[in-house]
């Protein structure tokens, strides 16, 4: 079904590029048996002026554009995440916290029929499937505390980081200290947790006896954290990814004209439990399911490919945060491409900004952005 998207999104090209009068579709217009198709809907003639005798005026051709890859959207999240949005916004949850689940790109697809614009839909969905390639790589971090949960303690920053290499491979690890009752255990958990992940690492370059490392470390801390943890060799263009709770990974690839990013872990929370089916689920949001120092038993696993000009960005919940006018996923895009643009170190302005970003959208959390830059 996803590896031939391309079919269908080529059938919802063309049929954005008509003028005549049909009917917007509705998911049940959407089929999928083995190759897919459409089932046209009719529409009386528009009555009015228009761009032919019994066409659509532009404004209409438009309204049905969106209405038409928006169907496409909820057909494709019926199948993969087994039901139905009732909202835009519904659909964009569902892609976010089923990734990692779903295929690498499903979330940028999504996003780009929401908007009506098949182009980007199609170009994000070729970004996502591109192998990897030999590349070198940089790292490069920033972190606030936030200027709502500042309170003057250097305990206040409960985020942490840390990476370190071991042969032609590297460490990235990001870990989001849980507040409880404001004592500082969180600071401790998450601090110790990443240290004893680097040196778990080192010694084993296993992925899972970092895990048991870094959960008997926030254990003995008297705290708990998240944890997103990225084993990558840039010479082989690969990548392995491990997390814990609502920190996440992002892989933002461009191919000369469109940047886009992709959500790489899901949200692991209470509410992102009861959201996978229920669309009105509500609260919870900050209640993790899978965290160090208590329940890390069932981590998330992933690989993905990295290729030259590629970033990896790993973030603290307190940085990938929306607005009321732009995603995390959309803004991110955005950074990458002006950072670019301005001719800045691409990896460490990166990280800069998005950070900065975090305070003027919020400020209620830690910030943290840690991002790995590939180069040919």
């Amino acid at each position: 079904m996803w590896v031939g998207l391309e079919e269908l999104l080529a059938i919802l090209s063309d049929r954005s590029r008509s003028s005549g009068v049909m009917a917007p579709l509705a998911p049940s217009s959407i089929r999928w048996d083995g190759s897919w198709s459409l089932d046209e809907p009719t529409a009386p003639t528009e009555e009015g002026p228009g761009p032919e005798s019994g066409g659509l005026s532009p404004a209409a051709a438009a309204a049905r554009r969106i209405a038409d890859c928006s169907a496409v959207a909820a057909a494709l999240l019926l199948g993969l995440c087994g039901r139905a949005p009732i909202s835009k916004a519904d659909a964009r949850a569902l892609a976010s916290v089923n990734a990692g689940v779903l295929p690498v790109g499903f979330d940028a697809v999504i996003d780009a029929l929401l908007q009506g614009d098949v182009p980007r839909a199609i170009a994000a969905h070729r970004l996502a499937a591109a192998a990897g390639s030999p590349a070198s790589a940089g790292i490069a971090s920033e972190t606030l505390v936030g200027s709502r949960k500042a309170n003057g303690r250097p305990t206040s920053n409960e985020d942490a980081v840390v990476w370190t290499a071991r042969g032609t491979r590297a460490l990235l690890v990001v870990c989001d200290g849980i507040t409880g009752t404001g004592e500082g255990s969180g600071y401790r958990a998450a601090h110790a947790a990443v240290e004893a992940a680097a040196s778990a690492w080192q010694a084993t370059g296993d992925l899972d006896a970092l895990r048991a490392a870094a959960d008997q470390a926030a254990t003995s801390a008297g705290g708990g954290a998240t944890l997103v943890a990225v084993d990558f060799d840039a010479g082989l263009g690969s990548a392995s990814i491990l997390s814990l709770g609502d920190s996440s990974a992002w892989l933002v690839r461009a191919n000369g004209e469109v940047t886009t990013a992709f959500r790489l872990s899901p949200i692991q929370t209470v509410h992102a439990a009861l959201l996978v089916n229920d669309p009105h689920a509500l609260g919870f949001e900050s209640v993790l399911t899978h965290f160090l120092g208590g329940a890390a038993g069932q981590p998330y696993t992933g690989e993905i490919g990295t290729r030259p000009g590629d970033l990896l960005v790993v973030c603290s919940d307190g940085t990938d945060v929306d607005d009321s006018v732009e995603s995390f996923a959309s803004a991110l895009s955005r950074i990458a491409t002006e950072v670019r643009g301005a001719g800045r170190p691409v990896g460490p302005a990166t990280a800069v900004e998005l950070v900065i970003r975090a305070e003027r959208v919020s400020g209620f959390d830690n910030a943290t952005a840690a991002v790995v830059s590939f180069t040919g």
